[in-house]
């Protein structure tokens, strides 16, 4: 039996809500659906946001209580976010490049990942790492650029070589028992 799911609603601590808001809100385009009540004038000064683009749903929630925030994050607790991401479906990955670049955002430019995910990233206010991306290519099937490589790899991928166990690997991601494989030049 399955559970009836609709989605997923990721939950960030943040330092300071009004600057996370503006981040996802104005930068990235995010609408703020639903928030807590306001803690100030500051309509973005809330203990909680969720925000809402194209069925991705992302909640906010302040890492202190407002009496407990100390002036400044602290930098080992930043360093924490460093063990989740965030991959949000982005089918345009050069135009998010583009369009963050207008707005001054840092960025580096897209790059295609091994397993043929055409992938953009960023931090958020927090140190939380986000990553927009979208297929580039089939991973059993990379573009002939990728096969240029020499070695025991490119050999792989150009199928020669390779047995059901390893062909059902590299479309897997499952490693395949290295005894399967030989690394003696091949003769062409």
């Amino acid at each position: 039996m399955a559970l009836d799911i609709h989605g997923i609603a990721p939950l960030l601590q943040v330092f300071d809500m009004p600057v996370s808001v503006h981040f996802y809100r104005d930068v990235l385009g995010f609408d703020l659906v639903q928030t807590s009540p306001k803690l100030s004038e500051n309509a973005d000064d809330v203990n909680w946001a969720m925000l809402q683009l194209n069925g991705a749903t992302l909640m906010l929630n302040t890492a202190y209580e407002p009496e407990h925030r100390p002036a400044a994050p602290d930098p080992a607790r930043i360093a924490m976010h460093s063990d989740a991401a965030l991959y949000f479906g982005c089918p345009d990955v050069d135009k998010a490049y583009r369009e963050l670049r207008a707005m001054g955002i840092e960025v580096k430019e897209p790059a295609v990942a091994p397993y043929g995910m055409k992938q953009l990233y960023l931090k958020d206010p927090d140190g939380y790492e986000l990553c927009f991306q979208w297929k580039a290519y089939d991973s059993c099937d990379p573009p002939i650029a990728s096969r240029s490589h020499e070695g025991l790899g490119a050999r792989f991928r150009r199928g020669r070589r390779r047995g059901p166990a390893m062909q059902n690997s590299l479309c897997s991601g499952i490693p395949a028992k290295r005894s399967r494989l030989t690394e003696q030049p091949r003769e062409d």
